[in-house]
């Protein structure tokens, strides 16, 4: 029996498509949509209906070009103290990295700084859809609103964040643990030397 149709998250194929190719992810979806007269791609909302094998290519290449995945860590020699900046901006055949010092600063500020100019970045590259990497609970609990912000003077670099989130189609922000972001962490460390 063929069911009507079968939602898939916008996240899970933007990370997805930033870890295999078209045609592996092609041939993950092939066995479901046998099995169901659409795929709705769900995004905010809205959902994006992919009926044909042309539908899901074309989806797919649009998204390839479009997808790009940060890592991003800020680090402070005092805290406050001498303050550096990691990001490490992964696209499609490339890979950037920004290791800046920023004066002095938190840890926290460090953090939300090293999130704005990776955001910017990925904006000035043309990037629409990103997802967002981070070793810092806080920041990555404030900016999706799992916590508030009462630190008056994370309430503005907080606020940059989001007006730089209006720029790109989706965002999706993950809290990884330490170890996975050793090369932004790298990054920031060197930075405050």
């Amino acid at each position: 029996m063929i069911e009507r149709a079968f939602v898939i998250p916008f996240e899970y194929l933007a990370e997805l498509s930033n870890k295999k190719s078209k045609e592996d992810i092609l041939k993950l979806l092939e066995p479901l949509k046998s099995k169901v007269e659409v795929l709705l791609i769900k995004k905010d909302g809205d959902y994006t209906e992919l009926r044909t094998k042309e539908d899901i290519e074309s989806f797919l290449e649009n998204l390839k070009s479009s997808t790009a995945v940060m890592y991003f860590d800020g680090a402070s020699a005092g805290n406050p103290g001498r303050a550096g900046i990691g990001i490490v901006i992964i696209l499609p055949g490339k890979k950037i990295k920004i290791s800046k010092c920023i004066g002095k600063a938190t840890s926290n500020e460090a953090e939300y700084k090293a999130l704005i100019e990776g955001l910017r970045k990925a904006k000035e590259l043309g990037v629409k859809n990103l997802v967002v990497r981070g070793d810092s609970q806080l920041v990555i609990n404030q900016v999706t609103g799992k916590y508030r912000v009462k630190n008056e003077r994370l309430k503005d670099l907080y606020n940059q964040v989001k007006e730089l989130e209006k720029f790109f189609n989706s965002i999706y922000y993950e809290k990884i643990p330490r170890e996975w972001n050793k090369k932004a962490d790298y990054l920031s460390k060197k930075a405050t030397l």
